[in-house]
């Protein structure tokens, strides 16, 4: 059975869709939630597991082990979203570099195709992902809330000096 709660984030609130032990779509709506009291409360035991994750991230516990999910793609999204689950929190990679990193130094353009269809926002974490030059690239959730996930994870990296070392 698949249910749907929310999450309000530092940043906005997020959807959670999963079934009784896979998180299957975790976005940032922009739209108004009529009723919001009542969909935080129907949480079932795997979304508590999603919204208590979402906490320790928010609290600066960024390497706490992800709650099981599930996302279906392509052949090559799923190899940018898997090198995506090997990035560490406060480090980026551009574009280019991720392409050339999965085999595909071609494709620089295609991997920013498969990072906007990521549904696993801050679990697949495509908001480390930057363009060349240190630019912040795109980002399906606003550019905004990806300069803020960066900015909060290199406050809780251990060697701060290396907040920009591209991968």
């Amino acid at each position: 059975m698949v249910r749907i709660c929310y999450y309000l984030s530092p940043i906005g609130w997020l959807q959670i869709i999963a079934n009784n032990n896979m998180l299957i779509k975790l976005t940032f709506i922009e739209s108004a939630i009529k009723n919001i009291e009542n969909k935080i409360e129907n949480k079932d035991c795997f979304q508590k597991l999603c919204t208590k994750w979402l906490d320790n991230y928010f609290n600066g516990l960024l390497y706490s082990k992800p709650p099981n999910s599930m996302q279906i793609g392509t052949l090559f999204q799923n190899k940018v979203w898997k090198y995506l689950l090997k990035c560490k929190p406060g480090y980026t990679i551009t574009y280019g570099k991720l392409a050339k990193n999965i085999g595909y130094a071609m494709a620089p353009r295609a991997v920013g195709n498969a990072l906007g269809k990521n549904k696993l926002n801050i679990i697949i974490p495509c908001h480390r992902v930057i363009g060349a030059n240190n630019n912040l690239g795109g980002y399906a959730a606003k550019k905004w809330r990806k300069k803020f996930l960066l900015k909060h994870e290199s406050k809780f990296i251990y060697n701060k000096q290396d907040v920009n070392l591209l991968l």
